[in-house]
């Protein structure tokens, strides 16, 4: 749970400076597990910065 924190506020610190870049970083992860996690991580964060319609694209993307 600690290593999932951690993930989890990274993904949200990149999201604030490189949104574009993160994802595709993020899309590229070989664990599906942690692929997943990060990219739930990620569509919440845009949905928080009100970027919905990518958010959502990412969301059926990864099946949320």
């Amino acid at each position: 749970t600690e290593r999932g924190a951690l993930l989890k506020y990274t993904v949200k610190e990149l999201m604030k400076n490189h949104p574009g870049k993160t994802i595709s970083h993020l899309d590229e992860l070989r664990d599906p597990v942690q692929r997943t996690f990060c990219l739930v991580v990620a569509v919440e964060s845009l949905r928080k910065a009100g970027a919905t319609e990518e958010a959502d694209e990412w969301a059926r993307a990864i099946g949320e």
